[in-house]
Formats: C-alpha cells, structure tokens, sequence
C-alpha cells in the first residue's frame, strides 16, 4: 500500500466539507426522521461545515500574517491551529455521534433513541431472565395466566428518560376474536425503573371532547376522575416513537402520566403526532409478578 501524505494531511487536517461528502454521513439517521425534523438535522449539519470551513480559513490566514510580520512565538499558534483542525477533521469523520452528542437540537431530535439502539443489543442469558429481556414472541405468565409479547416499542421522553412499551395478548387467545390484550409499560424516568401494568382505554371516558380540548390548550389538564378515582399529573413530557417490529421511528408524541390518590393506580393519556390520542389505565406491579419467561423460537 503506497503511502500519500497528501491525502493523509487532507484527510486529518484539511478534509472536504462539500455537501456530498458530509450529508451521506447521516443517511441512516435522516431515514429514521419524519420531514420536518429532517430540516432541523440539515441545518445543523451545515452550521457545523459552515464554522469549521470559516474557521480554518482564518486560523491560515492568520497564521500566514504573524509568520510573514516576523512574529516570535508564530509557531505556537501553528502547533494549536493545526491542533483545532486535527480534532475538528476527527469529529466530522463522527458527525453523527459528535452531533447527538454536543449538539442540542440533534440530541432532541433523536432523544433517547439512539443510546438506546447502540447501547442495548436486546441479547439475553437464557438462564436468568427476567421482564428487563423480553422482547417480541416471548412468552411469560402474569397472574397465573401466560402472554406473548406481539409489539415492542421505545417511547423517549427527552434527555435519557424513555419507556418501554409492550403488547401482550394471552396465549390462549392468539388465534381467537374475542382475545385479551394487556399492555405492559416500562418507565425508566427514575433511576429505579417502575413497571405499570394496564389496558387501553376509550379517552372519551375519560372526559368528552377530551382530544379537542387538548389539541385547543396544548396540553391535559392536571387532574382527571376517571370510573370514580381521582387522577393526578406526575409529569408531561414530549417524544418520539421508535419501533422494534419496523425498525424506525413511526412517530412524534406528547405523554401525560396520572396516579391515583394512594399511587397503586396510573392513568396516561397520549398524543401521537396531532391527531392520533391514545389512554391507558391500570395498576403498579412488582417484577415479580412475571415468572416462566420464555424467548421466542
């Protein structure tokens, strides 16, 4: 292999920032993105070529001035611009992590999901599993009844808060009409994660008109009844959707998230995108009110 100490300056020191070279760096990621949000991660994109082109481009002129005016210590200024460009030139190399990293409209726009997907590889000891592995197809008994996982999903709340979000349907009933759907949400705002299990609920019965009036104000309001019980806000957060059946983010949300006076009960209430409302209502479990879990086949 013939060493090019051109292409090595060029490549660590001087690297191209046309548009061809930088915006395929992020190919995968903008896939994954619904359009508007597409236009945010291009601009920031372009203001990372933008300043680092400006930028170099006035550390040589600079340096071109202080070495030809004689000045003393010219070389100590060369030393740390060819610095600045080396580890700029190693970060363009990992735009998109150096963006969701330091970047805090990238990081928003991708919330979570991204540590997630690089950091959890959804591999699992088949000898200790619990509700922290399961994954679509595998099977575990609640309450003495057994469910199959049919839909995972990853619902980021900003910063490193996210839920998981499965679908069971009980064994027995897979291949019947009348079947009995559970959903299980596993909330990991708080360092401890909390296990809720529930089922999905009309949100009119919640409240009539309840999707208008939250399209109207922005946002739910602090406290609900809901069958008798009154509900109050813990918290509303904003995110994203992403989906392990689909392999993409399917969606923007907003999540309001209620207990109930002695905490044992929750309700929540979505806004998927803008017009899609989702409600759930259920009960705090422990883990280990799941046993015999099973992986899929």
């Amino acid at each position: 292999m013939n060493f090019n100490p051109i292409k090595l300056i060029q490549e660590n020191f001087w690297p191209s920032l046309r548009k061809d070279q930088v915006y395929p760096l992020f190919n995968e990621e903008r896939n994954t993105l619904p359009e508007e949000k597409k236009i945010v991660l291009k601009k920031e994109v372009d203001r990372f070529s933008k300043n680092f082109k400006r930028t170099r481009r006035l550390l040589l002129i600079s340096n071109i001035i202080l070495y030809t005016t004689g000045f003393q210590y010219w070389w100590l200024f060369a030393l740390g611009s060819l610095g600045y460009t080396f580890i700029k030139s190693q970060n363009l190399k990992s735009l998109p992590s150096y963006l969701k990293k330091h970047s805090p409209k990238v990081k928003s726009l991708f919330g979570n999901i991204y540590k997630y997907k690089v950091q959890r590889q959804l591999k699992y000891d088949p000898v200790t599993l619990s509700i922290d592995d399961i994954q679509i197809g595998f099977l575990a008994d609640y309450r003495t009844r057994t469910y199959q996982v049919i839909d995972h999903q990853e619902r980021s709340l900003g910063d490193d808060y996210y839920e998981e979000k499965f679908s069971i349907l009980e064994a027995a009933t897979l291949d019947q009409s009348d079947f009995n759907e559970m959903v299980i949400f596993k909330d990991n705002i708080n360092s401890t994660p909390e296990i809720y299990v529930g089922q999905k609920v009309n949100i009119f019965r919640i409240k009539d008109n309840l999707d208008t009036e939250i399209k109207l104000r922005g946002k739910a309001n602090n406290t609900y009844e809901f069958y008798h019980q009154p509900y109050y806000l813990e918290y509303g957060k904003n995110g994203f959707i992403y989906s392990f059946k689909t392999k993409k983010v399917i969606g923007t949300l907003k999540k309001w998230f209620y207990l109930n006076e002695t905490r044992d009960k929750f309700l929540s209430i979505y806004q998927i995108d803008t017009n899609e409302f989702e409600a759930y209502s259920g009960e705090i479990v422990s883990d280990s009110y799941f046993t015999d879990i099973l992986p899929r086949k």
